[in-house]
């Protein structure tokens, strides 16, 4: 079995968006705000969303917070997100790196959270568990909670970069979706709007955090 390798210089920050069209080009990014739905998470709510991944409102590039939002104390938003590179062994130029996702919060705080899914026929969210292991950690296998970017060019990644049209897939292969219910974007590996995702890159490489 083949160990995941965690690689600091490709790992980096940034902030997420759900294309409501087919494809955005690169060249059109700051007229794309129409077709746009901001990917975030709030932990602590006491809501029924709490850790599930979001994409919404439609038509904005950044959720816009209030007091009013923060419905009690501990109550917290993230909407930026860390992904980790992995490489299956040393990497070589034609690895295909998978990612750790964890969240962090709009002044670039870590919440000691890692993306999952749940795959059973029923649910099929994606969602945010407590991790196994600190970020950054090797990995003796693929398991759940590392994902790949189908389109990004890993040894390409720079501050202030925007990287569109990219699928998100889980580790079983499958294209992550939006599924809309009850009036909530949750994004979802069986049911909903297949799409795709853009990422701006805040910061790169961005080392993982470790208490």
């Amino acid at each position: 079995m083949n160990c995941h390798v965690y690689n600091p210089q490709l790992s980096f920050l940034a902030r997420c968006w759900w294309q409501l069209q087919e494809r955005i080009e690169p060249e059109h990014w700051l007229d794309a705000t129409p077709h746009l739905a901001p990917l975030w998470v709030e932990f602590d709510s006491g809501g029924r969303w709490d850790r599930y991944l979001r994409a919404e409102p439609e038509g904005q590039k950044e959720k816009h917070l209030s007091p009013e939002d923060y419905r009690r104390r501990g109550h917290t938003y993230c909407e930026l997100f860390w992904f980790g590179a992995y490489s299956q062994g040393l990497p070589h130029s034609r690895t295909k790196f998978r990612y750790e996702i964890r969240p962090y919060d709009r002044v670039w705080m870590p919440w000691n959270w890692v993306l999952d899914f749940n795959d059973h026929a029923w649910s099929g969210y994606l969602g945010f568990k407590r991790p196994e292991q600190p970020a950054g950690s090797d990995r003796g296998s693929l398991g759940t909670q590392l994902w790949t970017l189908e389109g990004l060019d890993a040894r390409n990644l720079r501050k202030g970069a925007v990287h569109c049209n990219l699928e998100l897939v889980t580790s079983t292969g499958r294209l992550v979706r939006r599924y809309k219910t009850d009036g909530v974007g949750a994004m979802n590996m069986l049911s909903g709007q297949r799409s795709l995702v853009t990422l701006e890159i805040l910061s790169a490489p961005h080392a993982a955090f470790r208490p």
